[in-house]
């Protein structure tokens, strides 16, 4: 029997072409769409239901939140007491919230159960009852939420940075105030439910594993919903488009500063878009990445640096966060532009290279793992308009990196125009 050899790493073996379980999509007859997966060793299911009334629909960006909290609260046939205990009495966790494109609910139960929840989660859609009761504990949680988090330097510098970088009218600019809260009005809310709930086809995602009668179940319930249109328009869609930023707010008591860098990037459905993420991991995107190595391991000015790569429904957005004392701000600056100049003039050792092509291979695998991850991964193909296709094709993107690819993609994208934001 031969002894381990601790000191020898394993091989390293490269993924070869992928199969993805993919979802089923059935559209009905009132042309909502059921996207169903069965995969998974127990019986428990996650439902999730998209609804387009985000804040892109509304004229007021704060409506489709507080109408998703709203309809959690209660409908015309049964109370939110009620409605709590039959989640508790099936074991099952529900929510609703609201982005940009849609109000989204979200249940998780065994699924023998989703037959018997399936009317609460139909009547607290179809006929919540939006009362003025539940809408004042509401503002008052969210006004006490606002207060806190704007003591919150990172919070400021998020929002501060988002705001310059689309705007207050676009839902990603949108920084709430408290008297914008406290304006809100209950007529406006059953408007606004009233104008978009049923205006365009909901659609459905399953995954788990269940029975195929629930397939059935599903449509007896949500079947004869009626829906006005299917083409979908945005309203608020306006980028805002201003020089490059560079603010920096003083805060008394302050004993820290917050850092927040960010600019407009090209989004998931571009063909730069698996050049822009590697560099992204290589940049600041995970814990060995070259922000990490120096802002935190050599100069040791943060526990916490990273940059970050988000694809949004019109654009992508690459950011820089963190955290620094207030006598190092401007130091930690420096440092973090001296990084971006070296992605963009000095050529990436292949060692390095290798490394992130590992991690990005290797986190790949693991966001497989099961099937909410997997209808998290059909999600982020099937919102951008791609199919099972582009998995594979972003895998060959990223064996494909090289020194002198990353160059031109630091070059062509990486902060040629940002805002950078200090609250200290």
């Amino acid at each position: 029997m031969s002894s381990l050899q601790r000191h020898i790493a394993p091989d390293i073996h490269h993924i070869p072409k992928i199969d993805i379980p993919e979802f089923k999509t059935d559209r009905w007859s009132n042309n909502l769409q059921l996207h169903y997966l069965k995969a998974g060793s127990n019986e428990v299911l996650r439902l999730e239901i998209f609804i387009r009334a985000g804040g892109y629909y509304s004229n007021n960006i704060l409506t489709p939140g507080v109408l998703a909290k709203l309809c959690r609260e209660g409908s015309d046939s049964y109370s939110a007491k009620v409605i709590n205990e039959q989640l508790d009495y099936f074991g099952a966790t529900l929510s609703l919230s609201a982005s940009s494109d849609f109000i989204q609910l979200q249940l998780y139960c065994l699924s023998k159960h989703l037959k018997d929840l399936l009317p609460y989660i139909k009547d607290i859609l179809c006929a919540p009852l939006l009362d003025e009761k539940s809408l004042s504990i509401i503002k008052e949680k969210e006004i006490g939420r606002l207060n806190i988090s704007n003591q919150k330097n990172d919070f400021i510098a998020r929002n501060t940075l988002d705001l310059h970088l689309y705007g207050p009218d676009n839902p990603f600019g949108y920084y709430p105030k408290v008297e914008d809260i406290e304006d809100i009005k209950l007529d406006d809310i059953r408007a606004y439910y009233k104008q978009i709930m049923f205006k365009y086809p909901w659609e459905i995602i399953l995954s788990g594993q269940y029975k195929n009668s629930i397939l059935n179940d599903l449509k007896d319930i949500f079947g004869d919903l009626s829906f006005e249109q299917n083409n979908y328009i945005r309203l608020n869609t306006t980028v805002f488009s201003k020089p490059d930023l560079n603010y920096i707010k003083k805060l008394e008591g302050s004993n820290q500063a917050a850092i927040a860098i960010g600019q407009l990037v090209p989004k998931r459905n571009d063909p730069n878009f698996p050049a822009l993420a590697f560099l992204n991991i290589l940049f600041g995107g995970f814990f060995g990445s070259r922000l990490m190595k120096n802002i935190r391991e050599d100069k040791g000015f943060t526990y916490g640096i990273y940059s970050s790569l988000r694809s949004l429904p019109l654009n992508g957005q690459w950011s820089i966060y963190t955290e620094v004392g207030l006598d190092v701000y401007n130091k930690a600056l420096d440092e973090i532009k001296k990084e971006i100049q070296r992605l963009k003039k000095e050529e990436v050792p292949s060692e390095e290279i290798s490394l992130v092509k590992n991690y990005i291979s290797g986190s790949f695998l693991a966001s497989l793992d099961g099937p909410f991850s997997l209808a998290d991964r059909f999600k982020s193909i099937h919102f951008s308009g791609m199919d099972y296709n582009y998995f594979n094709f972003y895998l060959d993107e990223v064996r494909a990196m090289n020194a002198q690819k990353i160059l031109d993609i630091a070059n062509q994208e990486l902060f040629n125009s940002y805002h950078e934001v200090v609250i200290a």
